[in-house]
């Protein structure tokens, strides 16, 4: 009995489940046996950052034990709190000097604003609304000694539905979409590098 109540239930809910889109799916991961590792302060939107942060340092920190520093913890340190993608060489350089370490992890997490929203007629008297929920994750590698990017990789996740007029839709909300594509992201990581 309990089993139809459910199946009625979700049968008049319009649900929607995520789906993600990896930018560069055929990225080489990176090889994450050696060196230190330095994560700069994380740049989300303040709703997630707390879950996103505790997320981002246990699996770092379960892949690299002690040589990995989460930079806010770190206060001796003088590095850009917010380092933007694709930064030139000087500037790796200078990070490389002043803090010793070999790679730099640089993390950025947003929202997209719904770029599509438009009304459809279903039957007449019935409209719906179409929305799309984005967001996104960019994540950047970086070989300091070289002063190259050596990890480049953005995800996307969405959630398309409908509204219609009298019904009810369960949705993923934005920050639950930005857990999904780091999770995403960081499972492709995993997946392309060598430990």
């Amino acid at each position: 009995m309990k089993i139809l109540k459910i199946f009625i239930f979700i049968s008049m809910v319009g649900c929607s489940s995520p789906s993600h889109i990896i930018e560069n799916p055929y990225q080489l991961g990176v090889d994450f046996s050696s060196g230190k590792w330095l994560l700069n302060t994380i740049d989300a939107p303040p709703d997630i950052i707390t879950k996103l942060q505790e997320k981002v340092i246990k699996d770092f920190t379960k892949k690299l034990n002690n040589r990995f520093t989460y930079y806010p913890e770190s206060p001796n340190l003088l590095i850009p709190q917010k380092i933007k993608t694709q930064p030139n060489k000087n500037l790796l350089k200078a990070i490389h000097s002043s803090t010793n370490y070999d790679f730099l992890i640089n993390f950025k997490a947003g929202k997209i604003e719904p770029n599509m929203s438009i009304k459809a007629s279903l039957q007449p008297g019935q409209n719906s609304i179409f929305n799309n929920k984005s967001g996104y994750v960019v994540m950047e590698i970086y070989d300091l000694k070289s002063e190259e990017i050596i990890y480049s990789q953005k995800v996307i996740a969405s959630v398309n539905h409908s509204i219609k007029n009298n019904d009810v839709n369960i949705s993923e909300s934005i920050n639950n979409l930005i857990i999904f594509a780091y999770k995403k992201l960081f499972e492709h990581l995993e997946k392309k590098s060598t430990l």
